[in-house]
This record gives C-alpha cells, sequence and structure tokens, in this order.
C-alpha cells in the first residue's frame, strides 16, 4: 500500500490521499531525531517548560480547524470534537503539573558525602495514536515525552492522516530543534518497521489488544526498549440499586454509546441485580432517543458512524452470531442507510449464553446484558474477563463500593459514574489485556525518563 486515502465515515466521500512513509525515510527520520534530541535534552527545564507553554496558544488558535477536521475524518459529533480539543489544551497544563511534581529530584548529604537523584530523557519514543481521540491521546503522550527532553516520530492512525499532519503543523510552528516531532504515515507495517527499529528507545502505543501484543512480541526480544500500552476493555456496569432510574438509565446510555461505542471504555456487559425491568424500559426509550447522523447535520446528533467499513461489518456479524447462539434481541443493532458506516445502538439479552461469548473488545454500540441473582454473583461476573480497563458500579450502598473497588481488576473503577469521562489529573490505565502497568493520563511522565543516582565527594 504506497498510497492510501482518509475517507468520511458519514458518507464514503475521499477526503484525502496520502502517500505511506518509506522505510528509507523513516530510517533519515530516526537519525535526524536523534540529532535533535542530543540539543533538546541538554535544554533546561525552563525553556523545554516554555515551548510546550506555546502549544497552549497554538492549539487555540487552531481550535475550530481541528475540531472540524477531527469530526471529519472520525465521524464524530462537532460538539464532541471540540471537547477533544479543549482537553488536550487543558491537559498541558496538567501535565507540567505532573512532572514538576513527579520528576522531583532528590539531594541528600551524609558525613560530607552528597546523594542525589535526577531524572534524564530516555531518547526517541515512537507514539502510535488511535483514530477515536487522534488529538488528545497522541498530544497525551508525545507532550509528555518532549517536556521531559526527548524526541518524536508519531504514527497517526491511517484513519485520521489528515488531523496527524494539522498536529505535526502546528508543532512545527514551535521553534523545537528541527527534526526532535516527526510525522510518519501508513498502515500497520510502516507501524511494526518503526517499532522494531533499532534506534527507537521507547514506544507508547493506544489502540486494540491484539495490535498491542504484537508490539510487545516484537520489543520483546529489545528489553532496552520502553513500551507503554494502552489498549481496550470488555467493561461491566454493574447496576445493583438507585433512586433515580432516569439518571441510571442516562449514565447507562452514555457508558455504552458514547462515541458510537468506540471508546476503549465503553460498557459492553451490562450485569443487572435482582429484578430490573422498569430499568430496561427507560434504556429501551433512551437508546430509541438517540439521535444518529453526520457532524454537518441539524440538529447536531449524539453519535455518528462507525470509522469504517470493515467495523461496520465486524459488529453487525457479531451481532448476529450472539443471535444465533440464543441471545435475546432487546434493541435491534442495524445497518442505517445506504451511504456511510452507521449502525443503530443496540441491546442483547445474553444472560443464557455470556460464558459461551467471546471475551473480546467488540468497538461499537452494541449493550449485552447479564441478568444475575445476586451482587456477589454480580461481582464474579464483572471480573469474569481477562480485560481490566475501566468498570463502574450503580448502587446506594458505600459498603457494596468498598467491595466492588476492592475485588474488581481494572484500572478505572467508578461508583455511581459512567465507565467512560475519567479526569487527566488521574492515572489512565489498565491491567491484564487492558495495559502493561504503564498508566497514561497524569502518569504518563513516569515513562518518559529514569531515574539516576550519583553519590558525589568533592575530596580526593
Amino acid at each position: 500500500m504506497n498510497s492510501f486515502h482518509s475517507l468520511n465515515p458519514a458518507d464514503e466521500t475521499v477526503i484525502s490521499t496520502h502517500q505511506c512513509t518509506e522505510f528509507s525515510d523513516i530510517d533519515s527520520f530516526f537519525l535526524t531525531c536523534r540529532t535533535a534530541f542530543s540539543v533538546w535534552r541538554k535544554k533546561k527545564y525552563s525553556e523545554r517548560k516554555t515551548k510546550i507553554l506555546q502549544l497552549k496558544d497554538k492549539l487555540q488558535f487552531y481550535r475550530n480547524e481541528l475540531s472540524s477536521l477531527i469530526a471529519l475524518e472520525t465521524g464524530k459529533p462537532l460538539w464532541e470534537s471540540t471537547a477533544e480539543v479543549n482537553g488536550a489544551i487543558t491537559k498541558i497544563d496538567i501535565t507540567i503539573e505532573s512532572f514538576e511534581e513527579r520528576m522531583t529530584s532528590i539531594l541528600f548529604e551524609k558525613e560530607s558525602i552528597q546523594y542525589r537523584s535526577v531524572y534524564k530523557p530516555i531518547g526517541v519514543f515512537v507514539v502510535i495514536g488511535p483514530f477515536n481521540f487522534p488529538v488528545h491521546l497522541p498530544l497525551g503522550q508525545i507532550i509528555p515525552a518532549v517536556l521531559s527532553g526527548n524526541g518524536v516520530l508519531f504514527k497517526p492512525s491511517e484513519y485520521t492522516t489528515g488531523v496527524g499532519e494539522l498536529v505535526i503543523k502546528i508543532l512545527n510552528e514551535i521553534e523545537f530543534p528541527q527534526g526532535l516531532i516527526q510525522l510518519v504515515k501508513g498502515n500497520s507495517k510502516v507501524g511494526h518497521y518503526m517499532v522494531q527499529h533499532q534506534q527507537a528507545d521507547g514506544v507508547l502505543f493506544t489502540g486494540g489488544y491484539h495490535a498491542g501484543r504484537s508490539i510487545s512480541a516484537e520489543c520483546g526480544s529489545s528489553p532496552e526498549k520502553i513500551v507503554a500500552l494502552e489498549m481496550g476493555g470488555n467493561n461491566p456496569l454493574v447496576v445493583s440499586s438507585y433512586n433515580d432510574q432516569e439518571k441510571v438509565a442516562s449514565i447507562i446510555k452514555q457508558s455504552a454509546f458514547l462515541t458510537a461505542g468506540q471508546r476503549c471504555t465503553c460498557s459492553r456487559r451490562l450485569i443487572l441485580v435482582g429484578n430490573q425491568e422498569s430499568l430496561i424500559e427507560s434504556l429501551i426509550q433512551e437508546t430509541k432517543s438517540i439521535v444518529l447522523g453526520s457532524f454537518q447535520d441539524d440538529p447536531e446528533p449524539y453519535i455518528g458512524p462507525l470509522i469504517s467499513q470493515s467495523s461496520q461489518d465486524r459488529l453487525l456479524q457479531h451481532y448476529q452470531d450472539v443471535l444465533h447462539k440464543g441471545g435475546q434481541s432487546i434493541v435491534p443493532l442495524e445497518k442505517v442507510g445506504d451511504k456511510g458506516f452507521f449502525v443503530s445502538p443496540g441491546i442483547v439479552d445474553v444472560t443464557s449464553l455470556y460464558k459461551e461469548l467471546p471475551d473480546d473488545e467488540y468497538f461499537g454500540p452494541l449493550l449485552q446484558i447479564i441478568r444475575v441473582d445476586s451482587f456477589e454473583e454480580a461481582v464474579d461476573v464483572a471480573n469474569s474477563t481477562s480485560y481490566g480497563l475501566s468498570s463502574s458500579l450503580i448502587s446506594t450502598s458505600r459498603d457494596e463500593f468498598d467491595v466492588f473497588f476492592d475485588t474488581i481488576r481494572a484500572g478505572v473503577i467508578n461508583w455511581n459514574r459512567p465507565t467512560n469521562g475519567s479526569s487527566s489529573r488521574l492515572p489512565f490505565g489498565g491491567v491484564g489485556k487492558s495495559g502493561n502497568f504503564r498508566p497514561a493520563g497524569y502518569f504518563s511522565v513516569d515513562f518518559c525518563s529514569y531515574p539516576v543516582a550519583s553519590t558525589l565527594e568533592d575530596n580526593i
């Protein structure tokens, strides 16, 4: 694949055509980045911080252009794309705060000997970004890497290469050393070449488990590379007890269907304790009221299309497989329209067969209901996954949440809140197939540098 198209997933029209970066050019990019890194790493932290702060003004200047391009390439509504850009702007100050809090040097003296620890940058990072948050998530790795003194080769998702180009254009308007941050275009073959490159000191990846597992295997023979994997989830939302049924239905809707279900933190499994028929009826009405459409529609939709034809086909096939095995359709998942990759949000009851279903992440607006008799059973079912990203409990009992928090194996555990929408002031990552214990968010700075210990004595 020497060239590829960026498509509008709402109508399948070609937005732009891109050339895959040649491997020989990637080799040159690494060498150029290495040279720039040798200059950048010697800059004082205050100088690096000043450059990063300039990015805030640049992002604010390009806010509307970025938001529109995100909506065009991902299909997300403009309100959500704008929120993404705003989040990226806010995250700059938070990253600086995190660095200054977490990367603090230590110095003490004992018997005329000084003992010191400081942090040094790692080198040249490969950042591989996802399509669903093509500005916020890559910048959430690029900014801490560069602030820490590193260089970056950035490959955006092939579905959002236009957004990636604009992000690099914005970064290049800041006077970093030439070649410090570079754009690489292409598909997974290009990404694999970058990951295995001998000049790559680290890999920061956001995407699905299967791609993350390949990266882990490819870097397994190079333990000197630092690898941070942010992967998907088969996330549970448990409903035990509540006072406000409408609020609970709204929380479920957001958890399952925001971004057309294309968030790694979206709830895939709704686990209901006891008789919850009234809640299910409210959820049916909430689901059927969801406005689906293009970001250019008036009124603006709640969700847009899936990102690609293959995503649409895979989700529809999974839904049919579930029905074939005995799942009961509550709200049908259906292809919508002749153009675009739209599917209507669906709900299916899998109580009788959930143990037989694949433990996998299906990226789209499909929610599986599992009914159980007790809170204890609900916790067991919630934990019956090899993933461990996000989870949430709806309950009036703090004691139940304390048990839930203590028992659930996940990186994000919420109480009476959706499974998605976490704060950048907290760590963001998962366990099991969801990550490799290097959470992003507030903790992203941790894997962008390494501590060095010294003992010093000036008399010899």
